[in-house]
């Protein structure tokens, strides 16, 4: 984990991409969860590949929400966590 925010923009923003994420990972869920309950209770072909393409999408959202965060992480470590700048206390 990275190290605490030193100013109070720096942690509304790191507390957005937090948010931001758990939105991501509520919403794949939400897909996924239609998915396993259409492929559960209806026994049609169709709702066999609309579960399949609520499954992918859903894979798709998580993906993307994991490749966001991760990268704001890294900006925010390259950016604030520079141990070697003397100016930073």
């Amino acid at each position: 984990m990275g190290k605490v925010p030193k100013s109070v923009a720096e942690a509304l923003v790191y507390s957005a991409n937090e948010r931001t994420f758990l939105t991501y990972i509520r919403t794949s869920l939400a897909f996924e969860i239609s998915a396993i309950g259409i492929f559960k209770f209806y026994d049609h072909i169709s709702a066999y590949i609309l579960a399949g393409i609520l499954a992918i999408i859903g894979i798709i959202i998580i993906i993307v929400g994991i490749k966001s965060h991760y990268k704001y992480k890294r900006f925010h470590n390259e950016k604030y966590n520079n141990d070697d700048d003397p100016n930073i206390s």
